[in-house]
């Protein structure tokens, strides 16, 4: 839920109580052409849609605290990501650029997100600026979730001055639990009591055969999927190493086997994978694919327990 106020306050940017669920969403068009830094997005990399303006009014005095969200909420790499805070969020204010957060800046802010499209990073007087104004609030963190286009910057690019940054593929990992202080409330993870890890290489496999095994749990390696051997699997781990991108189609035609073989309810299969494209995550759960996970692994995700170190 995107929380908003009346418009006739002159602070902050969010209201709280039955008021704000009973508001309908201002939208204003052409504010998100630009990153979070406040440059021009990459060419032909955003859709078309607007992003949500919110009216300046009085900060809430309680709890759950406000997430801040700098930068677009339509490119394609962000679209989850921003779903996901925006409902699993007590409040929430959007800014297109940090220049406009500190223009307009939003109350009870306690989490921070910058959607990176882009490798530009703000001036120092800038974050100095920023950090001053929000980053000196007692329990307030900030993280700068990259789209595909920053991979790599570590090496090549300046450094982001925020430090805690994750990639658009992993936000699953991080998003659920540290949300926490917005209201965000993860819900339970999938209960595992058989582990099929299909890959290439067993060293690939061994780390997480041995968390299965102290956890009590049947799991078992194998490179390719065998209908006699594993039809009793409930969830199936796909590493990209036997299972590379492919069209949705050809998920379809991977899991079938998996699909028609067992009485009891339908595997949870799990794509594992480096670095995959948001065209690739978009086949694999079109093709039947459940999670995708991105390497290096955070073994914890396999298991249902999010990895706050991302």
């Amino acid at each position: 839920m995107v929380a908003k106020g009346n418009g006739s306050h002159p602070a902050g940017d969010h209201g709280s109580g039955d008021d704000a669920k009973n508001r309908k969403p201002n939208v204003a068009s052409n504010r998100d052409s630009h990153d979070a830094v406040g440059g021009p997005l990459p060419q032909g990399s955003i859709s078309d849609h607007p992003i949500i303006a919110h009216p300046i009014s009085d900060p809430p005095i309680s709890d759950p605290g406000t997430l801040l969200w700098i930068g677009t909420t339509s490119h394609p790499e962000f679209v989850e990501p921003f779903r996901y805070c925006r409902d699993h969020s007590g409040q929430i204010a959007v800014r297109g650029t940090l220049r406009e957060a500190l223009s307009r800046p939003a109350g009870h802010v306690r989490r921070v997100i910058f959607a990176r499209v882009g490798r530009d990073v703000p001036s120092a007087s800038a974050w100095g600026q920023f950090a001053a104004r929000y980053l000196s609030e007692p329990g307030c963190d900030a993280l700068a979730i990259r789209g595909s286009l920053c991979d790599g910057a570590g090496r090549s690019g300046d450094a982001w001055p925020g430090g805690k940054t994750i990639r658009f593929s992993r936000w699953r990992e991080l998003l659920p639990t540290w949300l926490a202080p917005c209201g965000t409330r993860s819900a339970e993870p999938p209960t595992i009591d058989s582990l099929l890890v299909l890959c290439d290489r067993f060293e690939t496999a061994e780390p997480l055969l041995d968390v299965a095994l102290h956890g009590g749990i049947v799991a078992t390696w194998h490179r390719n999927f065998v209908p006699a051997l594993h039809a009793g699997f409930r969830t199936v781990l796909w590493d990209d190493s036997v299972a590379p991108p492919a069209a949705s189609t050809d998920w379809q035609q991977r899991l079938d086997p998996a699909r028609s073989l067992t009485q009891r309810a339908t595997p949870r299969h799990i794509w594992m994978a480096l670095q995959p494209s948001i065209e690739a995550i978009r086949d694999a759960t079109d093709g039947g694919i459940d999670e995708v996970i991105s390497k290096p692994l955070a073994i914890d995700q396999i298991f249902g327990q999010a990895d706050d170190n991302a």
